[in-house]
């Protein structure tokens, strides 16, 4: 493909232009073109209810899941084309359910264009013909034609940027939320399927291309595409029992661990979105009766010595490298200006990152600022005073034994989630603080001749709390803040039993939390 191909803002409205732009890519991008058009519009199937007696309703439900699975796994993983071509019975058996159609055909047809797509293994000008047809069927299945097309286009400009059909399978299906029209359908429909056919093997896969949640892998998909021939002549409830017991076993139970120190404390929001709130990283105690005033003398002398000494940084009237400003400018940010407030335990964090970088150049550092910066953590320690949370985290890291890396892809894909349902189901502040727990501490890179021991050097008070790795420190942090999040989520079902794709998205998390969790009960057993 050209560059100016790859720039241009592709915008189809019938499906002439759209085959055409087809012709000029791999069978495969005609193939998933094919299988998310009729994806879309499935739900619409539901239409047919008051028409069809319930045997050819399940028939034409269980036809054209069959025939969107095959495409779709047939795009998404194209070494497998050939053994899909076994299947060739599904384009068949969809044809004639669609025949047999009435309000909904359009729908059906699509569904049997997609997998003609598929079938035309080693023909990419039959597999865009198909394509273009199943993008003019989905088109007329929808309530809305120009919305269809704009996802479709949208679905062209994903690949023409340069990203997978692979990755594009596993993109949300509407650029925008899935229609309010589609999923009150789509929940129609499965209130239609008999019980005791085992119908929630499809309700699944669908919920999960529905409400865009991260597919299980190669192994869960190819079950639905690869049911014997067989079997399906035996009817959906039979091809359903098979495909339920071929599935491979599902993710772990979730259990968040209880009474796990963390930086941050999660609930719900009034507007039912999960939040950080108070907690015990910003709400102090105060054990005698003086402690509230002296809490708060103190925090405000905390609060007026960094200020100052930030004005001086940044002025320029000290030369030293950035991490201090940027460590100071974080710990003001996150000390707390009044009870409920701020973030102690984060600033607890800069604090130590700060005395590190201190102790590593007291020999060079300025001495006003080595004064200076030893009250700001002489007046901090003080503080820890009402914080316990502090203290209670680094008792947990020091006490654990670090046997493997805490699973960094699964914490990655975990925040990925998050931000995917900002700010519909999650605040902001949630993703923000898995970052800052996530932040690595400054390197400190020291040549041999800058390394000396001055006697007369300003020394970083000593930590009444003891040392503990940046890296340990780091990993329980993060893996406190899964953990933390999950117990949330988890809780959570009562509140969000009426948000469109919660339990989806909960699941979703519970895939990446489970590791994370587990290496928090095998590293830290005393918790």
């Amino acid at each position: 493909m050209s560059d100016d191909v790859a720039k241009r803002d592709l915008r189809f409205g019938d499906e002439k232009a759209l085959e055409e732009w087809l012709n000029t890519q791999p069978r495969e991008v005609s193939v998933i073109i094919a299988a998310r058009a009729a994806l879309r519009v499935l739900p619409i199937l539901a239409k047919e209810l008051p028409a069809m007696d319930a045997g050819r309703f399940t028939a034409l439900i269980s036809v054209c899941f069959r025939a969107t699975a095959l495409a779709r796994v047939a795009a998404k993983y194209p070494t497998r084309a050939n053994e899909l071509a076994a299947y060739a019975y599904a384009a068949d058996a969809a044809a004639a359910a669609a025949a047999g159609a009435n309000a909904a055909n359009a729908a059906a047809y699509a569904a049997y264009a997609a997998y003609a797509a598929a079938a035309a293994a080693n023909a990419a000008n039959a597999a865009a013909n198909a394509a273009a047809y199943a993008a003019y069927a989905a088109a007329a299945a929808a309530a809305n034609a120009a919305a269809a097309w704009e996802a479709l286009s949208n679905d062209a400009n994903f690949l023409s940027k340069g990203d997978s059909v692979a990755e594009l399978a596993d993109h949300p299906l509407w650029p925008d939320a899935t229609p309010r029209r589609l999923v009150d359908l789509w929940t129609k429909l499965k209130a239609a399927l008999p019980l005791g056919e085992d119908w929630e093997v499809w309700n699944g896969w669908y919920d999960e291309r529905l409400f865009n949640i991260r597919s299980r892998g190669e192994a869960y998909e190819l079950v639905f595409a690869t049911v014997p021939v067989e079997v399906w002549e035996e009817g959906p409830a039979a091809a359903n029992r098979w495909i339920k017991e071929h599935l491979p076993p599902p993710p772990p139970t979730v259990k968040p661990l209880e009474n796990i120190p963390c930086a941050f404390a999660f609930g719900w929001s009034t507007f039912h979105k999960i939040n950080v709130v108070a907690g015990p990283q910003n709400q102090p105690i105060f054990p005698f009766a003086v402690s509230e005033a002296d809490h708060k003398q103190w925090l405000e002398t905390s609060r007026v010595q960094v200020g100052r000494l930030l004005a001086d940084l940044r002025a320029g009237r000290l030369n030293l490298r950035p991490d201090y400003l940027e460590s100071l400018e974080r710990y003001e940010a996150d000390l707390p200006s009044a009870p409920g407030l701020g973030n102690f335990v984060l600033a607890d964090q800069e604090a130590r990152f700060l005395r590190d970088l201190f102790a590593a150049e007291a020999d060079f550092i300025p001495a006003p600022f080595a004064l200076r910066l030893k009250g700001i953590l002489q007046q901090h320690i003080a503080l820890r005073g009402f914080y316990p949370e502090v203290e209670r985290l680094y008792s947990a890291i020091q006490k654990g034994h670090l046997e493997k890396p805490l699973p960094w892809d699964n914490v990655e894909a975990f925040g990925r989630t998050i931000r995917e349902n900002t700010p519909d189901k999650f605040e902001p502040e949630v993703s923000r603080g898995l970052q800052e727990v996530e932040r690595l501490p400054p390197v400190i890179e020291l040549q041999p001749e800058d390394i000396r021991r001055d006697s007369n050097a300003i020394l970083p008070p000593p930590d009444p709390l003891g040392e503990v790795k940046p890296e340990n420190s780091r990993s329980f942090s993060v893996a406190s803040v899964v953990n933390g999040v999950m117990k949330v989520v988890t809780k959570g079902k009562d509140v969000s039993q009426a948000w469109d794709g919660w339990q989806h998205v909960a699941h979703k998390l519970g895939e990446d939390a489970a590791p994370v969790i587990e290496w928090l009960r095998d590293n830290f057993p005393q918790l």
